[in-house]
């Protein structure tokens, strides 16, 4: 006999539905306390535990007026060399970096026929001068004939006066002594027209020795080879650039300013430039040049900033900041740029009120080497904080 009586389907619906009900209730119970403890602790976090944070103590002093622009390295004395002649490269004795004297070789072309030229040349310049030397030497012949036919035209002058030789003898001396003086005379153009001949050779021995001296190129300046731009063996027209020097002492770095920041620099001012290469590494500088033109398009223009060191490694067109001082103010309230925050593009800084960190939106005036003007937003004597994860109301444990 069976023990369980089957019940009704309507029964068991009826008698599990409290229990379905029973086990919801309890599960959103549970979700809300799991809410309510992890809201408790992320309250806690936010606003009950302090956070550990460095303080900045606001007061007023000097502020150093600078104005920044970007820039690149260049040099006032540098030149492109290359060949005034063409031919092939025979040597190049020096590199990209190496440094060279005033008057030093720095290229060489083949120079073979040159120097043949020049050998030709002068071998023309001892055969005219030789061929002078025979002129001269003639000439002397001819001046003592012309003396020996003056001498007799003299004697039968006398012995006409006095009647003792005929009019035929005196002729004789006569036309010899004529003869004579042609004879002179045909020697002297002789020996000019050698002279200029010998000028003109003089002229051909110089012009083969100046294009002897230009197979040869030489550094006009002390410098550094700053590019090599041709190869051993390679054929080089005139005015095609061999090597690339530039003078150290006269590197400077060409700085971009916008136009509204003219009427505040002069020449002397005191500058910093750092470079992207040694970015902890400022170098002092002055203001030695300010341009007088405006870029139409970025109404930016140059100034030249002389330095007294250069980065360890340099290179023409190497990117550089400038920093210009260019004035003084007392009583302004200041604070580092690092301590700047932005909200909705807006700048502010975290200042701590009672033990708890506040945002104050700020006004921000001009910029100094690490520090910026203050124009509104904090008094001198409060404090800025600089810690992570900071919002309104946090609670502030002060670093000692």
């Amino acid at each position: 006999m069976r023990d369980l009586v089957e019940e009704e389907p309507s029964t068991l619906i009826a008698t599990r539905a409290p229990a379905r009900r029973r086990s919801r209730r309890s599960r959103l119970i549970w979700v809300a306390l799991s809410a309510a403890l992890i809201a408790a602790t992320i309250g806690g976090l936010r606003f009950g535990v302090p956070v550990a944070a460095d303080a900045h103590s606001v007061s007023a002093g000097v502020f150093a007026v600078t104005l920044r622009g970007p820039g690149m390295l260049a040099a006032r004395r540098h030149a492109v060399l290359g060949a005034t002649v063409q031919g092939r490269l025979a040597a190049l004795p020096v590199d990209t970096g190496d440094r060279v004297a005033r008057g030093e070789s720095i290229a060489q072309l083949e120079s073979e026929e040159a120097r043949l030229d020049l050998v030709q040349a002068t071998e023309q310049v001892r055969a005219v001068e030789y061929q002078i030397a025979e002129a001269e030497a003639q000439r002397r012949r001819e001046e003592a004939t012309l003396t020996r036919f003056e001498r007799e035209l003299e004697r039968q002058e006398e012995l006409r006066a006095r009647g003792i030789v005929a009019d035929g003898a005196l002729d004789i001396a006569l036309a010899e002594r004529d003869a004579g003086l042609a004879r002179v005379a045909e020697a002297e153009a002789r020996i000019e027209r050698l002279k200029a001949d010998l000028l003109a050779t003089h002229g051909l021995v110089e012009r083969r020795r100046e294009a002897l001296s230009q197979t040869t190129i030489t550094a006009p300046f002390d410098g550094v080879v700053v590019s090599r731009a041709r190869e051993i063996g390679d054929v080089v027209t005139p005015g095609a650039p061999i090597l690339e020097l530039v003078d150290p002492s006269t590197l400077q770095l060409s700085a971009r300013l916008d136009e509204s920041q003219m009427a505040k620099l002069a020449t002397g001012q005191a500058a910093t430039v750092s470079f992207e290469s040694e970015p902890g590494r400022p170098h002092t500088a002055t203001v030695d040049r300010i341009g007088r033109e405006v870029d139409p398009e970025t109404r930016e223009f140059t100034i030249d900033l002389a330095l007294a060191s250069l980065p360890t490694n340099w290179a023409i067109g190497q990117r550089g900041a400038a920093s210009i001082r260019v004035g003084e103010r007392p009583d302004t309230i200041t604070l580092p740029s690092a301590l700047i925050q932005y909200r909705d593009g807006a700048p502010g800084a975290w200042a701590l009120s009672g033990k708890r960190a506040e945002w104050r939106p700020l006004t921000l005036g001009s910029a100094g080497d690490d520090t910026v003007e203050i124009v509104a937003g904090l008094e001198s004597g409060e404090t800025v904080l600089d810690a992570p994860r900071l919002h309104d109301g946090r609670r502030v444990a002060l670093r000692p």
